[in-house]
């Protein structure tokens, strides 16, 4: 197999493994915040804010998305290279 077939395989990879944590670790930490709803920006009387929800969610997003790339790439590299060797 080439090198830029397993370097996409990679990709892939590492962009559907860290983009499904980091969609649970965000859903995880916007929810809390709602619930714990810290000095009431997060929901009142009038309804939920949405707009921090979705701040917040993104602010967890990206940073860990853009954090764990990288290492489920490398991973997945040598996860091919142990299994050539074999």
């Amino acid at each position: 197999m080439s090198i830029i077939v397993r370097m996409g395989q990679a990709a892939r990879f590492s962009l559907l493994a860290s983009g499904t944590l980091a969609i649970v670790v965000a859903l995880y930490f916007a929810s809390y915040s709602w619930f714990e709803n810290p000095a009431g920006i997060f929901r009142s009387e009038e309804g939920t804010n949405w707009t921090f929800v979705w701040d917040t969610w993104i602010s967890w997003f990206l940073p860990t998305l853009i954090g764990l790339m990288p290492p489920a790439f490398l991973a997945h590299i040598g996860w091919q290279w142990i299994r050539s060797d074999a």
